[in-house]
């Protein structure tokens, strides 16, 4: 098999042009690998720097005692609350997006159910966001 000079030289520049867009591509392909690998370690940074949020665990079981089986939360709507409770009206109060609010006696929870335990003893309180309709109120416990 006889091979000319010109096919030969034109088969040696394809296969330059070869090997060089096979280098540019291993080179963006571990471009690609190096910025996957930074935006990975990133995430996990900020996962270690912020606490596990878990806050909605404590809520989970709580139910609306005047509507039986609709839950308090729908995992962002409880939090812990600022409240106060008014000897003279014999009410509690709550600072609700920074307005005090009566608690309706019927959402209040009854502290003596095991499934409203008051995980951290403080006041908390559901609501709905969007109509603001107050949901569940649970009690400090009392403080020793």
């Amino acid at each position: 098999m006889a091979v000319s000079g010109n096919t030969l030289t034109i088969a040696s520049a394809d296969l330059a042009k070869r090997k060089a867009m096979m280098r540019m591509l291993a080179s963006k392909g571990l471009d690609a690998l190096a910025y996957a690998f930074f935006v990975a370690a990133c995430v996990f940074l900020v996962r270690l720097a912020i606490p596990d949020a878990k806050a909605h665990d404590g809520y989970e079981k709580w139910m609306q005692p005047h509507r039986p089986g609709l839950s308090c939360c729908n995992n962002h709507d409880c939090e812990p609350v600022e409240a106060r409770y008014n000897e003279a009206r014999q009410v509690y109060q709550a600072l609700i997006e920074g307005t005090w609010i009566d608690i309706p006696r019927h959402i209040i929870l009854d502290h003596k159910r095991i499934e409203n335990v008051n995980f951290d003893g403080g006041y908390h309180a559901c609501w709905n966001r969007t109509t603001k309709e107050l949901l569940c109120f649970r009690e400090a416990e009392p403080k020793s």
